[in-house]
This record gives C-alpha cells, sequence and structure tokens, in this order.
C-alpha cells in the first residue's frame, strides 16, 4: 500500500465514540503478541507464529526461529533512543515505511490463508509475534503503527487506550510513533495519543501480552485484552 492510499484511508471518516471488542467468537482472528527477546521462543511455539518482527540493536537480534520462514522474520536493526545519538541506530523513515509494509502482507497472507478452500489448511496459525528486548518500548511502538496501520478507520487513541487496557507496562518509543505518524498520514494523531496514555515507568522484562489485530467498531465502552499464554 502507497503512502497516498493510507493517507487517505487515515483520514475518511470514524465515529471516535467507537471503541474495539475482541471478537472471541471468530477462530480465525488474528492476534499480534508483545513479549522480550527471552520470550521469543516461547511465544512462537505458544501461539504457532506465523512472522516474527524484531526491534533490537544489529548485534542482539536473534536467529529467525525454524517454524517460521526467513521472509516473515522482519528485522528492523535500531537502538531504543528517540533522537540521533552518536554510535547508535535511531528510527528512520524508511525503517518505518518497511515495517508498514511488512504489516500489509503478512495479513493479506493470513486473510487469503483463512478463505482458502483447501480444508488441510490450519488457520489456527498466522500470530504476529514482535519483540524487543524487554517488550517495553521498541516493541509496542512497532505493535501500535502496525495496529494502526490495519486499522486505518479506527481512531489513534482508541488504539492507544486498547494497547494500554492490554499491558500496563507498555511504554512506545516516540520517535518511532511520531514516524508512523508520517507513513500513514494521521497528522500528529498516533503521537499525541500515546501522550494521552499514562507512561509505563518500568524497565523490566515484561509479561507477553496479545492484541487483535484487526479492531471491530462497537458503541460499548468495552475493552478486552488478553496475555499470551
Amino acid at each position: 500500500m502507497m503512502h497516498s492510499d493510507r493517507k487517505s484511508l487515515a483520514n475518511e471518516k470514524s465515529d471516535a465514540n467507537d471503541l474495539p471488542v475482541l471478537d472471541q467468537s471468530s477462530h480465525n482472528q488474528k492476534h499480534l503478541v508483545v513479549c522480550s527477546l527471552a520470550a521469543v521462543s516461547e511465544m512462537v511455539a505458544a501461539t504457532k507464529a506465523s512472522a516474527l518482527i524484531s526491534v533490537l540493536h544489529p548485534e542482539l537480534i536473534p536467529d529467525t526461529p525454524k517454524t517460521i520462514a526467513p521472509d516473515q522474520h522482519f528485522k528492523l536493526a535500531i537502538d531504543d533512543i528517540e533522537a540521533p545519538h552518536e554510535g547508535l541506530q535511531h528510527a528512520e523513515l524508511k525503517h518505518i515505511d518497511a515495517l508498514c509494509q511488512f504489516a500489509d502482507t503478512w495479513h493479506a497472507k493470513t486473510t487469503n490463508h483463512e478463505t482458502s478452500s483447501d480444508l488441510t489448511c490450519d488457520t489456527s496459525q498466522g500470530s504476529l509475534i514482535v519483540h524487543c528486548y524487554a517488550g517495553i518500548s521498541r516493541s509496542t511502538a512497532a505493535a501500535f503503527v502496525v495496529l494502526c496501520a490495519l486499522n486505518p478507520k479506527v481512531d489513534e487513541l482508541t488504539i492507544a487506550k486498547y494497547m494500554r487496557n492490554c499491558s500496563a507496562t507498555a511504554a512506545p518509543n516516540r520517535l518511532i510513533v511520531s514516524l508512523g505518524d508520517e507513513v500513514l498520514g494521521r497528522k500528529g494523531r498516533m503521537t499525541k495519543a500515546i501522550r494521552s496514555i499514562d507512561r509505563s515507568l518500568s524497565y523490566e522484562p515484561t509479561h507477553p501480552f496479545a492484541l487483535q489485530t484487526k479492531l471491530e467498531h462497537t458503541r460499548k465502552s468495552l475493552f478486552t485484552g488478553s496475555k499470551a499464554a
């Protein structure tokens, strides 16, 4: 999806009072699981993940798990900084554009898999794992950008509050979020939404948590999050 297409979708009118609800009745619903580096192997196995996003210093990026195709492991080699710093790699526009393209491709593949007439298809597979070192900053920022990319008609504050409901420790990297704002054409609303939720002060690796990738609109003021098994 091109930048212009994303920006057009992001600026279509939607009801800001609509809130997402996890659709537990849909066994085909795909999830995005956020975790620390230490939990990657366990989460890949537990969720039957089909794709992995690693957001880490290049020397710390893990090998691609045997159960995930090499082209389904997106490696975003950046440090956890929010401004340029000598000797470190900060996130750039090209990184976040590539992240969004990867998410779009992954979702299209899993959606096509679900609708396949091949009854041998295992539609339980398809979770997307996103991790950094501790599962707090870079990974939650990448997850927020991915959710905004996959849900262009859902407002940014709703998505931010949904993430906070699922994780008390999420503290998305502000630079990644601001670049996502630009790539997706959300005109600063993503940054504003993240600033509006309380910022975690935790720096310890956190418990993995799961997010639905497609958020449905409902009039009910209800958020339902889930921790990964």
